[in-house]
């Protein structure tokens, strides 16, 4: 049976989740699976966002990841006139932790947006807690031998100003995305894989590489490419709408996780001046959430950690790539430990070593997540394999690559929007 996700469908969810049910609770109740629930979650973020919420209703949308030492990292957006004048005991219990039982190592905010009912300002705030625990100093256990047994008071914890990095980073390359092809609900499934992949990890950085074709047509009016190539048509300004919502929360999703974020992005041979546009605009919204790397050039250089990236659509000079990231950025090059190469505009994926030597460069050749559209199937271009890569390094060399599947929400239907979104 297909199921309508409107609003009175999501109202009925938002009214279980105040009555106390779980997220396993409502899976079972509504019959759904985990990556539908992510995506039911989803909708409710973005519709009840874009009317009137508050503080206490976003913070089913928050996460917490709990390490192994006890510690946790929490994230929430909160509504707050002053987020600075915050004790530690305010912000503990703001996100529902006692005071007695935890301590504030680091507290971080930016501002959100404002609430449209109250006015009043949302923050997006982070926090790192651990468990207090009875810290002896060494004082205390040179004290302890010499004189009389008493009890040691526990310590408190200074408060940080940022949340500690971790050693690892995150690179999401986004190639051939096409929307006006790709459809939202095709895109947020991978978007709710992802979440689910980094939902209890910390990175220290995370790069987003918009690889070119974000957009399957270069105009609004018409749908051609930049070269004036007729295609299908498509509803241009939806896919403007349904790339601007994905962007959105994945930039949402990213920083909950990372310590910093960074956006990089090159033009396609399909939008190579609106996706520069697109992406200018993002740079403006999200100024104070990510460090943006644009460029009107086919190819740009950057460096994680030791690690040299190389990003370039794929159509042009991808088989000099190697001697182009030497001899372009030569600097970067000579300070690098391991390079590497992404691309796509061929939509499927492909890793080979470029220049035969041990100081060459690996080219991974990025899939699409794109359906078949009529060119694809009438050429029998429809082997790709349809998949996103994710990519996790250290900071001197690639250290894992996940791979993330359009696996279907259901098996038996689609997801239907109508005025959910």
């Amino acid at each position: 049976m297909s199921i309508k996700y409107d609003n009175n469908f999501l109202n009925r969810i938002k009214q279980d989740r105040s009555d106390g049910l779980t997220q396993s609770d409502l899976m079972e109740r509504y019959n759904l699976t985990h990556t539908q629930i992510k995506y039911v979650y989803r909708l409710l973020h973005n519709r009840d966002t874009d009317t009137n919420t508050n503080g206490d209703d976003n913070f089913e949308f928050g996460s917490v990841t709990r390490n192994q030492d006890g510690s946790v990292v929490a994230n929430k957006l909160i509504s707050l006139n002053q987020a600075q004048n915050l004790s530690d005991t305010d912000i503990l219990n703001i996100f529902g932790y006692n005071p007695d039982s935890f301590n504030l190592n680091s507290f971080s905010y930016s501002a959100w947006g404002k609430d449209k009912q109250t006015g009043q300002p949302l923050v997006s705030a982070k926090i790192k807690i651990s468990p207090i625990t009875d810290t002896v100093t060494t004082d205390d256990f040179i004290d302890a031998i010499n004189n009389e047994v008493e009890p040691v008071v526990p310590t408190d914890l200074q408060r940080q100003t940022s949340t500690q990095s971790t050693d690892q980073s995150l690179v999401i390359p986004l190639f051939d995305m096409h929307f006006g092809i790709t459809d939202l609900e095709v895109a947020y499934t991978y978007l709710c894989h992802l979440e689910d992949l980094i939902s209890d990890k910390q990175y220290k950085d995370v790069v987003l590489v918009f690889g070119g074709d974000t957009f399957h047509s270069d105009f609004m009016t018409k749908t051609q490419t930049a070269k004036n190539t007729q295609l299908d048509h498509v509803d241009n300004k939806q896919a403007l709408a349904d790339a601007t919502s994905f962007f959105d929360d994945l930039i949402r999703i990213v920083n909950n996780h990372a310590e910093h974020v960074d956006v990089l992005a090159v033009g396609g041979n399909h939008d190579y001046d609106k996706q520069y546009l697109f992406m200018y605009a993002m740079s403006i919204k999200w100024q104070k959430f990510a460090d943006f790397h644009l460029t009107t050039e086919t190819r740009q250089y950057f460096q994680v950690g030791h690690v040299m990236l190389g990003v370039l659509h794929g159509d042009q000079a991808l088989n000099k790539i190697a001697n182009l990231m030497s001899t372009e950025n030569p600097q970067m090059w000579a300070d690098s430990t391991a390079r590497i190469a992404l691309s796509g505009h061929f939509h499927k994926n492909v890793i080979k070593q470029v220049a035969n030597n041990d100081d060459g460069v690996m080219l991974y050749q990025c899939s699409t997540i794109k359906p078949n559209d009529r060119y694809e199937s009438d050429k029998g271009f429809t082997m790709s394999g349809h998949k996103l890569e994710v990519f996790t390094l250290n900071d001197h060399r690639l250290t894992g690559i996940n791979y993330l599947y359009n696996d279907p929400l259901t098996e038996t239907s689609r997801l239907t929007l109508d005025d959910a979104i």
